[in-house]
C-alpha cells in the first residue's frame, strides 16, 4: 500500500530538516527521505559559522591566478584529484570566475538571502528552545598577509553597511593570536553548534505529529508524471510536492527528471579539540588557509578547513589534518596539543555558478530544488528552506529569486 504526503523530501541535512520544519508548522503532512542517518552528512561537520557578511565578500575572493598557484601547491587548502582535474577542468573553471553570474547581481541576492536565514534561523531557535550556543557577537576574518587584508577591507567598504564590520589592526588582534597582521571583524555574524542544532531541531520534528522521518532510505527513483518516489528500502511513495535537498546526491535524483545540473563534491575536514578553560573569545576564519575556528561550544572547539574535489570519497588523510593543525597552532598557540575528540569529513555541494540552486522545476512544477550552497550551507540553508516553504504554500516571496533559479 503506497503511503501519501503533503510534502516529501529527500535528503535531511540542514536544509532538508528545516524545511520539513518550516511546512510542518504550516500544517503540511511530511515525509523526510535520508540515505544515511538524517543530520548526519556535511551539516553535521560544518564551522558553525552563520556569516552573510562574509557570504558576499566571498564573491571576490578567488582570483584565477591565485587559486592556479593553490592547485599546484600540496599544502594549499584546495587540492584537486587528478582524474577529477582532467574531467571536470570546465567546472572548476567556471567555479572560479562565477560562470554565469553577474557579481553585482549574486552580492545582492546573497545579502538579502542572507539576511532572510539568519532571520529564520534565531526564530527557529528562539521559538523552539534549541539549545544550540548560538552567539551573535560577530566573526573575525584574520589576515597573515597585510596586502590581503586591506584589499578585501576596500572590497567590504563598497559592498557591505559601514555599521557590519570594522577593521583590526595587528595591535587589536585579540591576545590569542600570533603571527597575524590583523583583522576585519563582522559586526553582525554569529556562530553556533551544528550538531547541538541538528539535534535539537530533530528532535523537535520528532515531536511532530505531522512528520515522518525514514532513515536509511535513499531516494532510488521518481516517477514525476504520478508524482510518485521510490526508495532503497522498497517503499513506495505518492507526494504531493517533493523537495531534492540532498546536498551533492542531488545531482543524481536531477539526472532521473532529464535535468543536467552538475554539483560537485567538494569534502572539507572538522576536527573537534578538547580545550578546557579556553581563552578564544570570539570565531575565526583564518583566511588564507580556509580555516575556521569556532570556540561557542568550550570547552569543545571546533576546527574546520580546506575544499577538496576528489568524488564522493570521504576519506582523511593523516597529512591534511596534521596541515590544519600546524597552522591553528601557530597562530593560535593556546590550541597547540590540545585533546582531539573527533575527525570527520563533509561532502559540500557545489555548483559552478558559486551561488545555491532554490527553484522550482521548470517541468515538473510541484518538484523543488534546494543545493548548492558549497562553503555556506550553515549561513544560506534556513532561508532557503524559508523560500522554498513559501513557494509550496503560495506565499509571496520577500524578494525576487530568480537568480537562484535552476539552469535551463
Amino acid at each position: 500500500m503506497q503511503r501519501r504526503f503533503d510534502v516529501c523530501i529527500a535528503g535531511a541535512g540542514v536544509a532538508g530538516l528545516t524545511t520539513a520544519y518550516l511546512l510542518a508548522k504550516r500544517g503540511y503532512e511530511v515525509c523526510l527521505i535520508e540515505r544515511t542517518e538524517h543530520a548526519r552528512e556535511a551539516s553535521r561537520y560544518n564551522a558553525g559559522l552563520i556569516v552573510p557578511s562574509m557570504a558576499v565578500t566571498e564573491l571576490y575572493k578567488i582570483e584565477l591566478k591565485k587559486a592556479l598557484e593553490w592547485l599546484l601547491n600540496p599544502s594549499s587548502p584546495i587540492k584537486v584529484k587528478p582524474a577529477i582535474l582532467l574531467k571536470e577542468l570546465k567546472w572548476i573553471l567556471h567555479f572560479m570566475r562565477m560562470h554565469g553570474i553577474k557579481r553585482e547581481e549574486g552580492l545582492e541576492a546573497l545579502r538579502k538571502l542572507g539576511e532572510l536565514s539568519m532571520n529564520t534561523l534565531e526564530r527557529i531557535i528562539s521559538v523552539e528552545n534549541i539549545e544550540c550556543k548560538f552567539m551573535r557577537k560577530g566573526v573575525m576574518e584574520v589576515y597573515v598577509n597585510e596586502n590581503s587584508l586591506h584589499a578585501t577591507y576596500e572590497e567590504a567598504e563598497n559592498i557591505i553597511p559601514k555599521e557590519y564590520f570594522t577593521l583590526v589592526s595587528e595591535s587589536e588582534i585579540p591576545y590569542f593570536l600570533r603571527n597575524v597582521a590583523g583583522g576585519i571583524l563582522y559586526l553582525k555574524d554569529a556562530c553556533l553548534s551544528p550538531d547541538l542544532f541538528l539535534d535539537g531541531l530533530s528532535n523537535t520534528l520528532a515531536e511532530m505529529n505531522q512528520v515522518t522521518i525514514l532513515n536509511k532510505n535513499e531516494v532510488t527513483s521518481i516517477m514525476p508524471v504520478n508524482s510518485t518516489l521510490k526508495t532503497a528500502g522498497g517503499a513506495e511513495i505518492r507526494y504531493r510536492n517533493l523537495v531534492i535537498a540532498a546536498g551533492p546526491w542531488s545531482r543524481g535524483l536531477l539526472s532521473g527528471l532529464g535535468t543536467k545540473l552538475k554539483v560537485l563534491p567538494a569534502k572539507g575536514y572538522c576536527i573537534l579539540l578538547h580545550k578546557p578553560d579556553c581563552s578564544i573569545e570570539i570565531p575565526l576564519m583564518l583566511e588564507e588557509y580556509g580555516i575556521g575556528v569556532n570556540p561557542c561550544n568550550a570547552p569543545i572547539i571546533r576546527i574546520t578547513g580546506f575544499f577538496e574535489l576528489s568524488g564522493f570519497d570521504k576519506s582523511i588523510p593523516r597529512e591534511r589534518l596534521e596541515l590544519i593543525m600546524r597552522r591553528v597552532s601557530y597562530h593560535i598557540p593556546v590550541l597547540a596539543g590540545a585533546e582531539v575528540l573527533e575527525q570527520a569529513s563533509g561532502l559540500r555541494p557545489c555548483v559552478s555558478r558559486r551561488i545555491p540552486v532554490i527553484s522550482q522545476h521548470a517541468k515538473f512544477r510541484n518538484i523543488y530544488i534546494i543545493t548548492g550552497h558549497c562553503r555556506l550551507g550553515m549561513t544560506l540553508s534556513s532561508g532557503s528552506a524559508e523560500l522554498v516553504s513559501r513557494m509550496i504554500a503560495g506565499e509571496e516571496l520577500p524578494f525576487d529569486i530568480s537568480l537562484f533559479s535552476l539552469p535551463q
